[in-house]
Order: C-alpha cells, then structure tokens, then sequence
C-alpha cells in the first residue's frame, strides 16, 4: 500500500514538471517577444511594464507555488500577453514581419503543450487522488499526511492574439 501511494505520488510530480517545463518555455518565449518589439512599441511602456512583472511573478511561484496559485498568475500573464498581441497588430511594420508571425505560432505550439502536459497532470492527480480517498487507503495516507493534489486549471485557447 505504501508503495503504491508513492508510486502515485511521483507519477503526479513528474506529470507537474512537465507543465513547468513548458511554462518556463512559454516566459523564455515572452522575453524573445518583447526583445522583438519593444523599440517599435515605445508608447506601450506600461503594458511592458505589466509583462514583466506578471513574468517575474509567474517565475517565480512556478518553484514553490501549489497549483491554483501557479495557474492564476500563468492567466494574468496570458492576458497580458493577449493585449499585447493585440496592440502589436496597431503596428503595421511589425504585423507584416515575419518575426512576430513566427513567436506566435511558437506561443500557439506551447500552449498547446501547456494543455497537453495539464490533461496529464490532471489524469495522474485524479488517479492519486481516487486511489487515496479509497477505504482503507485513506486511513493509511492521512497517517502519513497525504492530502489530494489539485486540478491544474488554466485557459488556453490556443492563441493570444
């Protein structure tokens, strides 16, 4: 029984690494993004402003943060990053350009995988979580102080713009 639920355990951990994995490739690519538009946008300093700290708050929970809190900052610094597509489209020499073109379908890529790896996290968390609410296993792991994960949460359409 005990290594069952360990077993279990590690499966979730594993499945919520991948999730960061893709949420540190999704900051790395809003740094490319705002590199590749900032002298164009200057008027848009406080939606700059907004990114990176959404960016730096988003870092810096991913390491420690539980799950809903992860999930909420990931949706202030999508909605960020949606108005900033979105203004980006008011430059005619950066919506012709290949280069935003280019980080968007890299951002439509990752949320996908974003998506992708969470649907996974939240079969393996549901999984730990049904295993350990069942009699006697939940005698077992409330000994041991076992609670259930939380659902991974976080919209994503897929585009940002």
């Amino acid at each position: 029984m005990f290594h069952r639920l360990i077993s279990l355990k590690n499966q979730v951990l594993e499945a919520f690494s991948r999730i960061n994995v893709q949420l540190e490739r999704r900051r790395d690519l809003i740094l490319k993004f705002v590199s590749a538009v900032r002298d164009e946008m200057k008027s848009e300093s406080d939606l700059f402003e907004s990114m990176v700290k959404a960016r730096a708050d988003a870092a810096s929970v991913a390491s420690g943060g539980n799950v809903a809190d992860i999930a909420r900052r990931e949706e202030t610094l999508t909605r960020i990053l949606r108005q900033l597509f979105a203004a980006a489209e008011n430059y005619p020499n950066l919506k012709s350009g290949e280069t935003l073109k280019n980080l968007d379908q890299e951002f439509i890529n990752t949320a996908n995988q974003i998506s992708s790896t969470g649907r996974f996290y939240n079969d393996m968390a549901g999984r730990f979580n049904a295993w350990q609410q069942k009699v006697p296993n939940n005698i077992f792991a409330s000994m041991l102080g076992f609670g259930p994960f939380e659902l991974f949460e976080i919209s994503s359409d897929g585009r940002f713009a």
